[in-house]
């Protein structure tokens, strides 16, 4: 579920929501897409960090090598597959409209789909025809949705509400630009108890984003925020309808699973924090930049081990401290904060090699000779 919410955040699609955003702040798609993949990465990596812990804590292992395709052999059968999705992004990045872009894709689809070997997977007409009427159907929800949304939009900007309640968030939050994004996630999850995400976003950038903006932050910065926010109610309860979902196709307990679902997707909240105190969105020098990913990244490692209370091994109460203090000090904008998280992080890991991988091995090798 967690995961699946990180598909509306990476690109090159990113959902609708990415179009929306290019059109309400004057920034091009192709540069959004180029700033939001690291942090989305990052949310991946989060992810994939805390499920590695998991499986090692309960001794989960992967498919025997027997049973696993090599990849060359997937490559191999099915590479023409990304001729599509590169054409649109190519032509995305090049300035064309999106449904000119869309356009390119489909036809390329329907023509890559004739290197299949085989036969049933090639697009004929009828396969076309239904293909075109799929999509048509899914786009009458998109457009119904657009429709409410731009009502919305106009009560907000003819009734001024927009600004009064920005100037809520700003009375209520003070000089304190933290408990302000905790505002706007606040109102992101009850947006999202009722309003589809794409609707939320839009509601929260019409509404938020000026008041995130009297805090200094970028506009594009802002809108990402937002944007991110905007996701939470997949997987926060009492609402995480994704996860009850996701509950119902395990058969497992539906509350414990939407609190396992916000604990495997706490990065959302974090990143949202980065994007407001950090320039990992690349808005400031590229020096500035480049060590926001770069702190960001280690501080992705250790918040993901803090939180699973596992590294090589689990963690003693000394080296989760050390864990959570070395999260909290990369995500701390400033090189020495930075460094000494790093330090922390190194030396908790090293610690951890230690004690679970290279003293087994040593003994083990003691104990053959």
């Amino acid at each position: 579920n967690t995961a699946s919410t990180g598909g509306q955040l990476l690109p090159p699609v990113m959902g609708v929501g990415a179009f929306i955003m290019a059109e309400l702040t004057g920034i091009s798609y192709g540069h959004i897409a180029l700033v939001a993949a690291i942090p989305a990465l990052l949310y991946y990596l989060s992810i994939g960090i805390m499920v590695h812990c998991e499986a090692k804590r309960f001794g989960l292992r992967g498919l025997p090598e027997g049973e696993v395709q090599p990849a060359g052999a997937v490559l191999r059968a099915g590479w023409f597959h990304v001729i599509p999705l590169a054409l649109l992004m190519a032509f995305l990045y090049a300035g064309y409209s999106p449904p000119y872009c869309a356009g390119v894709a489909v036809a390329a689809t329907v023509l890559v789909s004739w290197l299949n070997r085989d036969e049933s997977l090639r697009m004929g007409p009828r396969a076309v025809w239904e293909a075109l009427v799929d999509g048509s159907a899914s786009s009458l929800i998109v457009g119904a949705t657009a429709g409410a949304i731009g009502i919305i939009v106009g009560v907000v900007s003819l009734t001024g509400l927009g600004l009064k309640l920005s100037n809520i968030i700003v009375s209520l939050a003070g000089s304190s630009l933290l408990f302000a994004v905790f505002l706007v996630a606040f109102a992101s999850l009850i947006l999202g108890m009722g309003l589809p995400i794409t609707a939320s976003y839009l509601v929260l950038a019409v509404l938020a984003v000026p008041a995130l903006a009297n805090y200094g932050v970028p506009v594009l910065a802002a809108h990402m925020i937002v944007f991110w926010l905007s996701q939470d109610s997949n997987f926060t309860p009492p609402v995480c309808l994704g996860a009850y979902v996701a509950a119902s196709i395990a058969g497992a307990d539906p509350w414990k699973t939407g609190w396992t679902s916000l604990k495997f997707g706490k990065m959302l909240y974090v990143m949202a924090l980065l994007f407001a105190y950090t320039s990992i969105l690349f808005t400031g020098t590229l020096e500035e930049s480049l060590w926001a990913v770069f702190s960001a990244l280690v501080g992705t490692v250790a918040f993901s081990f803090w939180t699973m209370r596992f590294c090589y091994g689990p963690t003693s109460l000394p080296e989760w401290l050390a864990l959570g203090a070395s999260t909290v000090l990369c995500f701390i904008p400033g090189v020495l904060t930075d460094l000494i998280g790093i330090a922390l992080f190194v030396l908790v890991y090293f610690i951890q090699y230690r004690r679970y991988k290279r003293a087994p091995r040593e003994a083990s090798a003691a104990g053959v000779t």
